[in-house]
């Protein structure tokens, strides 16, 4: 097994702090069967997506969100289904802000091993190229040098 960067340790470890939480919520120290469910597959899917950074992305974004989301209706709804007190709500706040900082620290890693590599990122599947028509020019940028008639250079060029 190759060795991990430190987001994919990062996401092993927020993963079972997800899990150690829904279990204590299944257990009565939180808000119940739900909440700890969701709780607990949330652990679990971050866990997984250190796998591959990719999936760390998307993973830490969704699973990012839906705290963050949590965190909103529980502190707008006092009283409501998303109430999960002052300390789940700030649980729920730092989950969030956690999964999203791993998905933002996992495409800053593959972008910097891309870039040491000697790579654009445009392989199939990478897709850390913001803009693949950077290189030879926007549309717009295309269809106006027609109009003047004059050829684009081409990449290799450039």
């Amino acid at each position: 097994m190759k060795r991990l960067d430190w987001p994919r340790r990062a996401a092993l470890a927020l993963g079972a702090l997800l899990v150690l939480w829904g279990i204590a919520d299944l257990f009565g120290l939180g808000g119940g069967p739900i909440p700890s469910v969701v709780h607990a597959a949330a652990g679990l899917a971050v866990g997984l997506s250190a796998a591959n950074r990719d999936s760390l992305r998307r993973t830490g974004i969704a699973v990012g969100l839906l705290h963050l989301v949590a965190f909103a209706l529980g502190v707008e709804g006092t009283g409501g289904a998303f109430d999960a007190g002052p300390v789940g709500n700030s649980l729920n706040l730092v989950a969030g802000l956690g999964c999203v900082a791993l998905a933002v620290a996992g495409a800053w890693s593959q972008r910097r091993d891309a870039a040491e590599r000697g790579e654009d990122g445009s392989e199939e599947g990478g897709g850390l190229s913001l803009d693949n028509r950077s290189r030879r020019g926007s549309r717009h940028a295309r269809r106006s040098l027609r109009a003047r008639r004059v050829r684009p250079k081409s990449p290799a060029h450039l």
